[in-house]
């Protein structure tokens, strides 16, 4: 072997900066608003601390993450709505 295959796990967006139609929810779409979504979601204000990416900072990191439907409505209502309706879709 030449060395290409050694080494770790990568990940690339392939995704990113791309312009999706935001009328249709894709699984790539959903899952972007999602990351963005425990990213970025903040209980008090703007500037107060992330509710979720906080919780996943831990050491160890969890095996599970509870998360509020209330809390992804706040952020994101078409999210929201698509994983209500369609949940088996969108979740493991």
């Amino acid at each position: 072997m030449s060395g290409w295959d050694e080494g770790g796990v990568f990940y690339s967006d392939q995704g990113a900066g791309a312009e999706e139609d935001e009328t249709l929810m894709t699984k790539h779409l959903a899952q972007r608003k999602f990351v963005d979504f425990l990213k970025n979601f903040r209980e008090v204000s703007a500037d107060g601390p992330t509710k979720y990416l906080n919780q996943l900072d831990c050491e160890p990191a969890p095996r599970s993450l509870k998360v509020s439907m209330d809390d992804i409505k706040a952020h994101s209502e078409d999210l929201h709505e698509t994983l209500r309706v369609n949940p088996a879709e969108y979740l493991p």
